[in-house]
């Protein structure tokens, strides 16, 4: 009784592991938090990339366009593109890009969004999602 009281432990010790790394394994982050690691992959392409723009059939686009703040037409988006790299001051100087909506006509829509913030609320939802599935 006492070796399966001992492997039981193991066992719990080595899961509880895995899900304090849970960002360290992308497997695992893939069957936790798969909207929001689709959506941070996103970014990332928009960030390595100014050309690109997200449609509706990328992953990642309608979480995006539901967090999107004081955004009151989502059914007339239909790309999601960034701008270029700028420097923002204030009281702290940053490297920043800008998330920008266009509609059908290729229009910008007037709301954009720093690519920070968005990073910032993204982590903050995966955190709240690992914090609730375990």
């Amino acid at each position: 009784m006492t070796n399966i009281i001992f492997i039981i432990g193991i066992a719990i010790t080595i899961i509880g592991w895995f899900f304090d790394r849970a960002k360290s394994f992308d497997w695992l982050m893939a069957k936790v938090a798969r909207d929001y690691v689709a959506t941070k992959k996103s970014l990332e392409i928009l960030k390595n990339n100014p050309k690109v723009a997200l449609t509706k059939e990328d992953e990642g686009f309608t979480i995006l366009l539901n967090k999107w703040p004081n955004l009151k037409e989502k059914s007339s988006v239909e790309y999601i593109g960034r701008t270029v790299a700028f420097v923002s001051f204030g009281p702290q100087v940053k490297n920043d890009i800008q998330l920008v909506l266009y509609d059908k006509n290729e229009e910008e829509i007037k709301n954009r969004w720093n690519m920070s913030e968005v990073e910032e609320i993204l982590e903050r939802i995966i955190d709240w999602t690992l914090d609730k599935s375990f």
